[in-house]
């Protein structure tokens, strides 16, 4: 197994032991990891993954 995979494993099962539902990611290419290239190499994430300004426009569209 690759780095990529054994650090992307890694990750996603540290998230889901913290019971985490959604992560926010502030940076394009962390984004695109989870939402694209985790999925593409068969790491199911199982939580949602919002990029920080989608955050910022649903807490926005609140008010």
């Amino acid at each position: 197994m690759n780095g990529f995979l054994r650090l992307g494993r890694l990750n996603v099962d540290a998230i889901h032991d913290l019971g985490i539902e959604e992560v926010i990611i502030a940076c394009p290419e962390g984004y695109r990891t989870f939402v694209h290239d985790y999925p593409e190499q068969g790491i199911e994430t199982n939580f949602k993954v919002t990029h920080i300004y989608d955050l910022l426009e649903r807490e926005i569209d609140k008010r």
